[in-house]
């Protein structure tokens, strides 16, 4: 069973030769370039909000700390692993990390250009490919070391072979979109928003035809589940510890929730589409168009996606600014229909004669066209220089001079500790295990408080501390801190050192420990 596409709503079907995925390769190879010599990978304090976490777990993991029993962690566990066997080869260093995340873009790239080119032409995917270029956050989570890119680098994978078998009827291709499937939620279960969009698709290919061939589609769908099956199965074994309750249950805790409604900062606005509507005008003409001729089958499946992460994010929360790279990928491609749909229908008109009537539909058409491409090139434009200027903009290394101070006390601490782990990673050290991950969900999910972190402070002892100067300390955390000296300080965060390594060194902070003014609390 070889299902096709419909009639005149597209290119024809047919395998994917060398020569049709020539340019995403070439754009792909293109993007690994820029990345690597246009922005800081290896000087970058920091890319992406999560980097910390991520970082973290993968140095604790290259060290042999179980996740799960010894580190903390509410993700799956596959990037992790992949991270903390690369630290183990080369090293754990923030280049590293990202470069990782620069692969799996160049396969997100390759995978979603040829998905789009089974559908609308080699031409159309070129297009839906530049809109995620100028859609944020696609750039930053591109080079971020983060989850959500290597997630839907590997969900698009599987779709692409999902849709794939279902064309050309081969058990091979519904058994590599199980594997990569599992994979995509082993990575992080967000990738499952995709779910719905492959099912739909799935039914919508094999309308009609479920009769005369339910046999292989029955063995078809028992090949994506063995290939899913096999790869969480095989994960699970490795790690043991991981329950679901730790894999969900913080994310829908009620505190979880309820911490999240206080922010209007963690609730999604409906003025993402307006602050992306350079996509998403010609992303709305592309559907309603299709619909108008009767293919709107076409667009099903990035319709259904851009319905799916909606409403989604409408019901859960907390909604993080990067969760918007859920709505970048159904929006390029939707886009890229839309200026093709005006574009043909510009087209038509001009070729339907030199009436009156044909030459004001013509003009009306090209108009349309240029004003949507004028709203991209200006609109998506300058989110894209940007994009590319804040990012070759962030502090250095270098600049977070704490982090050189805290490199210089070289093997003399075994353990430190910061509320920003990232200051721990870039100078070269571990945080305690239980403390890997502090996130807003284990804080207010989990119930993690101050008062935990401080127990698990007390049994490691950290030679080194990197915390708030001004908070409200309570009497408990005072007692432990007055072990420790300020040596450096900015308007952040200080540098605790203990007494033992501080000596009697003068600094940029002052010696004498805490202050009590109450800028914040610490329980």
């Amino acid at each position: 069973m070889t299902v096709g596409r419909e009639s005149g709503c597209g290119p024809g079907g047919g395998k994917v030769a060398i020569r049709r995925l020539a340019w995403p390769m070439l754009v792909a190879v293109v993007w690994c370039v820029v990345a690597v010599t246009v922005f800081p990978l290896r000087t970058a304090f920091r890319i992406g909000a999560d980097e910390a976490f991520e970082f973290t777990k993968g140095r604790l993991y290259s060290d042999g700390h179980r996740l799960y029993s010894e580190v903390w962690n509410d993700q799956p566990p596959l990037h992790t692993m992949l991270l903390g066997t690369l630290f183990r080869w080369t090293g754990p260093t923030a280049l590293a990390g990202r470069l990782l995340t620069v692969l799996f873009t160049a396969g997100l790239l390759v995978s979603f250009f040829a998905l789009v080119e089974r559908r609308e032409g080699p031409g159309t995917a070129a297009v839906a490919t530049l809109f995620l270029f100028l859609l944020p956050p696609f750039l930053e989570l591109g080079l971020s070391c983060m989850l959500e890119m290597p997630a839907f680098a590997l969900g698009m994978m599987a779709t692409f072979f999902w849709v794939r078998g279902w064309e050309r009827g081969t058990w091979a291709d519904f058994a590599g979109a199980g594997v990569l499937a599992g994979a995509a939620w082993m990575t992080k279960l967000t990738a499952g928003l995709l779910l719905p969009a492959m099912a739909l698709e799935g039914l919508r290919l094999a309308r009609g035809r479920w009769r005369e061939a339910r046999g292989r589609v029955v063995w078809w769908m028992v090949c994506w589940l063995a290939g899913l099956a096999a790869v969480v199965g095989l994960v699970w074994a490795l790690h043991p510890a991981m329950t679901v309750t730790q894999l969900l249950g913080v994310h829908f805790a009620g505190r979880t929730r309820e911490m999240a409604g206080m922010g209007g900062g963690t609730r999604f606005s409906w003025m993402t589409f307006w602050f992306l509507g350079y996509a998403g005008v010609p992303a709305l003409l592309g559907v309603g168009l299709r619909w108008a001729r009767g293919c709107s089958g076409t667009v099903l499946l990035p319709f259904t996606w851009l319905a799916t992460v909606t409403v989604a994010h409408l019901v859960n929360r907390p909604y993080w600014a990067f969760y918007q790279l859920h709505f970048v990928f159904p929006l390029a491609w939707l886009a890229a229909v839309g200026l093709k749909e005006v574009a043909g229908l510009a087209w038509s008109a001009l070729a339907g004669g030199r009436s009156g009537v044909a030459v004001v539909r013509s003009l009306g058409w090209t108009a349309l066209l240029a004003g949507l491409l004028a709203l991209a090139g200006v609109h998506g434009g300058w989110a894209l220089v940007r994009q590319v200027h804040e990012l070759r903009s962030v502090p250095s290394v270098e600049e977070m001079h704490m982090v050189g101070t805290l490199r210089s006390y070289g093997d003399r601490i075994r353990w430190a500790y910061s509320d920003d782990a990232m200051y721990v990673f870039q100078a070269g050290y571990k945080v305690p295990p239980e403390l890997g991950v502090l996130s807003f969900k284990r804080r207010h999910g989990a119930g993690f408080t101050g008062s935990d972190v401080l127990a698990v402070l007390r049994r490691y002892e950290p030679e080194a501390l990197i915390l708030p100067p001004y908070e409200d300390y309570s009497p408990a955390w005072r007692e432990f801190l007055g072990r420790y000296r300020v040596v450096d300080a900015d308007e952040r965060m200080a540098l605790f050192v203990v007494r033992g390594l501080a000596g009697g060194e003068s600094g940029r902070a002052d010696r004498g420990g805490v202050s009590g003014s109450a800028a914040g609390g610490r329980d």
